[in-house]
């Protein structure tokens, strides 16, 4: 990935909650696709901080809900059963992915990215670790 230095950097700010859109914008046009692949990536690597190896759909359930509640905007709602249907699909149920637009996946996934990097010490203290094992993770599915 060879502006994965851009990645990076976009991803930081948005985690962290700062101006991103200018960073993203400089995400040539062509490696959207590793972009979105690369924040599936995070997405996955915090996921698999905050949730248990093998969540049952109760806690999925509670995390999309609490996550909802730190989002909660009347005039756009966040939608937490996409967050259900990612961290799903992380677990192996495949067939939801088809289910859900990708342009949604990505909104939802760097919402949540920013709420745990926000709300996880965790994540929060070892940012720069997710954001490079990420890379690597994203560099694997790229490959297949």
């Amino acid at each position: 990935m060879d502006n994965s230095h851009l990645f990076k950097d976009a991803m930081r700010a948005i985690a962290l909650g700062r101006p991103s859109e200018d960073l993203v914008e400089k995400i040539p046009e062509e490696d959207m696709d590793e972009w979105e692949t690369y924040t599936a990536a995070v997405f996955a690597g915090v996921i698999e901080q905050t949730l248990p190896e093998e969540p049952g759909l109760e806690a999925i359930r509670d995390f999309a809900e609490e996550t909802r509640s730190r989002f909660e905007d009347p005039d756009m709602p966040f939608p937490s059963l996409v967050l259900e249907g990612l961290i799903r699909i992380m677990a192996g149920e495949d067939h939801l992915l088809e289910q859900i637009d990708p342009e949604i996946q990505i909104e939802v996934s760097l919402l949540t990215i920013h709420r745990v990097a926000i709300d996880d010490d965790q994540v929060n203290a070892n940012l720069e670790d997710y954001l490079d094992k990420a890379i690597a993770r994203a560099e694997e599915w790229l490959a297949v």
